[in-house]
């Protein structure tokens, strides 16, 4: 019996064949960068109790250039949070490379020192050098636990697409900022 388990464990090894990864950051992830000096606009409702902010990634081809989120409701207490999409939100984006993009997945998270929530959107349409382009984005529910409501929401590029490339922007994560209560 044991040689038959044997065999069948070679016989799974030999026939499995993972998928290959996609490059990260390769040598064909190549890009100059334009300056983007345009702080990103931030549109929110009263509904939203916390910090929100785009995270700082000057390695990232694609600029979070503004962000309505005046659908969105996102309440802090003492002990959690909870945050809700009330209607369509938009983010706005600006290629500041010199690469024609072909796919941006833009991230917009609740952060608490214990963790968070929150929900991506993607572009899939090429983006040209220069241009912008409008996300649609639809706020699902969550909560989770914001001690002493400490909490923020925060916008970022989470990874790019190229010609041969998959870049992933830096992501330096400071620690959130406390909301009093």
């Amino acid at each position: 019996m044991s040689r038959s388990l044997l065999v069948l464990a070679a016989i799974s090894v030999v026939t499995f064949h993972p998928s290959p990864a996609i490059p990260e950051n390769e040598p064909g992830c190549r890009f100059s960068l334009s300056p983007n000096s345009m702080a990103p606009k931030i549109l929110r409702g009263d509904a939203i109790e916390v910090p929100v902010r785009v995270l700082p990634q000057p390695d990232s081809p694609v600029a979070i250039i503004e962000a309505d989120l005046r659908q969105m409701s996102l309440t802090v207490a003492s002990t959690g949070f909870e945050q809700h999409g009330t209607g369509t939100n938009a983010i706005a984006l600006k290629n500041i490379s010199d690469r024609v993009l072909t796919r941006v997945d833009v991230a917009v998270q609740t952060r608490t020192n214990e963790g968070g929530a929150g929900d991506i959107v993607t572009s899939r349409t090429a983006l040209e050098p220069g241009a912008t382009a409008q996300l649609q984005l639809r706020i699902g529910g969550g909560s989770g636990t914001a001690r002493d409501g400490v909490a923020e929401l925060v916008l970022l590029v989470e990874s790019v697409e190229m010609s041969g490339c998959y870049y992933k922007p830096s992501q330096p994560w400071p620690k959130p900022i406390l909301v009093g209560r």
